[in-house]
């Protein structure tokens, strides 16, 4: 008997696009916008459905199934771990996915496996970054023209998706940041690339010492690759992962030959905080503020980063006058967040450690 909570279009769906029947499907982890589906097929198959719920954080936002889509498509056959997309379901609600071996966990490793394993995939990162976007079937994802643009052209994304938020939803650093950002962009890019645009610790499996998957591309996008790399350093830091960053920074400059530019790096990391506060501000707004098993670590957050944003913008070169009301206010809401015992009462951005 079919053990199953999907959607029944889409178990039907699957069955038609697999020729076998659904026997099981159970959530894979938590989710708002996105569900993931861990499907077991009749015939022996173990797929995987991302489901968009349509009525989530991201729902209405660019970043939906057919951008995710879009890029799965273009790496088929770049000799990457990514999983195989096998199909998108007609109303577009849903992809099927191969579904990949492996843990997403770190910290039961010990510390070399650790490294190793952090490494080899800041390697595929490389490889990432190396593949010319130009000649990637990459959907509506634009392309950067000039050097500012590898900067801009994902912040006005994730502007819209700020001014779309009711302000009463709002972190109040998040305007102000969004706007410093986009005032002042890199220059220059190292290189054009696709993004994966989350990477880091929990968003690639591993398994026997290699990563056998990179997963969760909803937010790539043609950029600067040292954004990435920002991305690495914050979510390292964020999930408490404790791998080398400077050592996983090493193995990515050896495959892509590409120099590491320190304040290119601290601007990224400051966007990359950015977008991770809209990203908990969208779903405090769809939750109404009620902590649930779905919101909970994204109200966790929010002082947080509302606290590391000010750092972030300050060593970006931020020198706005009026920052210094906001990182007043975030100390005061970071000094009464339950998070303070694991992060301490003044979390200190890092220097990299890049060039070392």
């Amino acid at each position: 008997m079919t053990e199953t909570a999907l959607r029944d279009d889409l178990v039907a769906w699957v069955a038609e696009a697999t020729g076998s029947a659904v026997t099981v499907a159970a959530p894979i982890g938590l989710g708002s916008s996105r569900r993931t589906w861990g499907v077991d097929l009749d015939d022996g198959r173990r797929l995987v459905v991302r489901e968009d719920t349509g009525s989530g954080p991201a729902s209405g936002t660019p970043l939906d199934l057919a951008r995710e889509a879009a890029v799965y498509r273009a790496l088929d056959g770049s000799g990457l771990p990514v999983p195989a997309l096998i199909d998108v379901a007609p109303d577009g609600s849903a992809l099927l996915l191969e579904r990949a071996t492996g843990d997403a966990e770190l910290t039961t490793l010990t510390e070399p496996e650790r490294d190793a394993i952090v490494q080899n995939y800041l390697r595929c990162l490389g490889r990432l970054h190396l593949l010319d976007p130009r000649h990637l079937d990459l959907g509506l994802l634009p392309m950067p023209t000039t050097g500012p643009d590898h900067a801009l052209v994902d912040i006005d994304l994730w502007r819209s998706i700020h001014d779309a938020i009711e302000a009463a939803w709002r972190t109040p650093i998040g305007a102000l940041a969004l706007g410093w950002l986009r005032d002042h962009p890199p220059a220059n890019a190292t290189r054009t690339s696709l993004c994966h645009g989350d990477a880091g610790p929990l968003n690639f499996l591993h398994h026997g010492g290699v990563v056998t998957a990179m997963l969760d591309w909803e937010f790539a996008h043609v950029g600067d690759p040292l954004d990435d790399l920002a991305w690495v350093a914050v979510r390292n830091h964020m999930v408490r992962a404790g791998a080398d960053v400077p050592a996983a920074f090493r193995a990515w400059r050896e495959v892509t030959g590409s120099d590491l530019e320190p304040s290119r790096l601290e601007y990224y990391r400051a966007l990359v905080l950015v977008r991770m506060l809209v990203s908990c501000d969208a779903t405090v707004r769809w939750c109404k503020g009620v902590e649930t098993a779905e919101s909970r670590t994204q109200i966790l957050l929010r002082p947080l980063l509302a606290h590391l944003i000010g750092q972030a913008l300050r060593r970006a070169g931020c020198t706005d006058a009026s920052l210094a009301r906001f990182e007043r206010d975030a100390s005061g809401a970071w000094a009464e967040s339950p998070l303070v015992a694991a992060f301490g009462e003044e979390p200190v951005l890092d220097d990299f450690g890049a060039m070392r």
